[in-house]
């Protein structure tokens, strides 16, 4: 009798396991970290990252269009005045819609072949199940859950067919990938790259590389352990051997790290990759004596020249983020004041331009300048100075030239030995 009631509960418990959940995450983690979807049907699998590569792609190109309009064009919300057919912004409520949600169309024959439709279909619909976390820009410190997107398409028997879908970001979702930016290193080549990497460790493998040499330059140690996370490889109902997955390091080697080293190489010698990389075990910090189990990874990253290109770029985007915060929440400069300013301040300008901002900022909670009674007016007309200042500084003055009939000899020109 108790061995049958175990029973039972042992698969009771086994079903609601295997029961999948949403899984709430950051914007940037939904792009950064692909392994907290690996629970989700398909997407731990090629057909998967690129389902998402394929939203990510359009939500890129709703960021990259909001960012290039012009002022004049943009309105208080979301910039609806997109001027293409690749997106709608709903400017009303309407059936279906809600007012502010963009609307785009998904096509499978885009993303895989014929043969993969179903497992594509699962990807998409999996997507419905992540949810984001929307800052609340009224209460610092304060986020809201919001879907990610919705799908619209035909259904039969419990489940969608065809191979044209309409995708639905909701507008708080939209408003708040516009403040992303997209085109980080791991992104700007995300489409052409990780759409051609036919290994399902290669996409994870390529995002968390270029994440760590974003951060920590191009040679770093990667913990064994947290590589093999990073990969998918955790506990899972549907799937109890991921975690036990090419356990042995010869394994891993042939399976993961070489597969993933040889399509980024193919594709860098195209331009087709942002880099490449090498690897080597450690044990203890030191290189791998001959079988052993490696606790370490050593990863040098080779970049390509279009690669060097965009991190030098993305060095950019977190200062440009602290400073727009500090012009706006700080200073409280109108926002399109703060856009102003930054697109006359470059890359050799910004460090400089942050420190200052910092300084300032110190000095009035200090009390230095408890005499100003309007902080944006002051702060707008001493960040106008400070830019012209340094923008000078890029411009050599040219020098007065002045004619004379015989040169003039000070006395002081070295003698020219050996010339005639």
């Amino acid at each position: 009798m108790t061995t049958k009631q175990t029973s039972k509960a042992d698969k009771s418990k086994a079903k609601k396991t295997r029961k999948k959940k949403a899984v709430t995450l950051s914007l940037q983690d939904l792009i950064t970290q692909p392994r907290q979807l690996a629970h989700l049907p398909m997407m731990n699998k090629v057909t998967g990252y690129r389902v998402l590569i394929a939203v990510l792609q359009r939500l890129q190109g709703l960021w990259s269009l909001s960012k290039s309009m012009p002022k004049s064009d943009r309105t208080e919300q979301l910039y609806l005045d997109f001027p293409t057919d690749d997106f709608e912004v709903k400017r009303q409520k309407e059936a279906t819609y809600n007012e502010g949600d963009v609307v785009f169309r998904l096509r499978l024959s885009d993303i895989a072949d014929d043969t993969h439709y179903e497992e594509a279909r699962t990807a998409l619909y999996s997507l419905t199940h992540v949810q984001c976390f929307i800052p609340d820009k009224e209460n610092p410190g304060y986020y809201r859950t919001e879907n990610l997107m919705q799908i619209k398409g035909k259904r039969e028997n419990g489940k969608f067919i065809g191979t044209d879908f309409e995708i639905i970001v909701p507008r708080l979702t939209a408003e708040n990938l516009l403040d992303i930016n997209l085109k980080s290193n791991y992104t700007r080549f995300v489409g052409y790259t990780a759409g051609r990497l036919r290994s399902s460790f290669s996409y994870p493998i390529y995002i968390y590389l270029s994440e760590e040499w974003r951060h920590h330059g191009e040679q770093f140690v990667i913990l064994m352990a947290d590589l093999r996370r990073r990969l998918g490889f955790v506990k899972d109902a549907d799937d109890p051997e991921r975690e036990n997955r090419y356990p042995t390091w010869s394994q891993f080697c042939d399976k993961v790290l070489n597969q993933a080293q040889k399509e980024l190489d193919n594709l860098a010698k195209g331009g087709g990759s942002d880099f490449t990389f090498t690897y080597q075990g450690l044990l203890h910090g030191t290189p791998l004596p001959a079988y052993k189990r490696p606790d370490a990874v050593a990863f040098t990253i080779l970049p390509t020249d279009a690669g060097r290109t965009i991190k030098e770029e993305n060095d950019y985007a977190p200062n440009k983020a602290v400073v727009l915060n500090l012009m706006t929440e700080f200073f409280h400069l109108h926002n399109n004041h703060a856009r102003t300013f930054l697109r006359r301040v470059n890359a050799a300008i910004m460090p400089g331009f942050v420190i200052q901002l910092q300084t300032w900022r110190d000095e009035f909670m200090a009390g230095r300048h408890a005499d100003v009674k309007d902080i944006a007016g002051w702060a707008y007309t001493a960040i106008d100075k400070y830019i012209h200042a340094e923008q000078s500084k890029f411009f050599t003055p040219v020098e007065e030239v002045i004619e004379t009939s015989d040169p003039v000899d000070t006395g002081n020109e070295p003698e020219m030995q050996g010339w005639t």
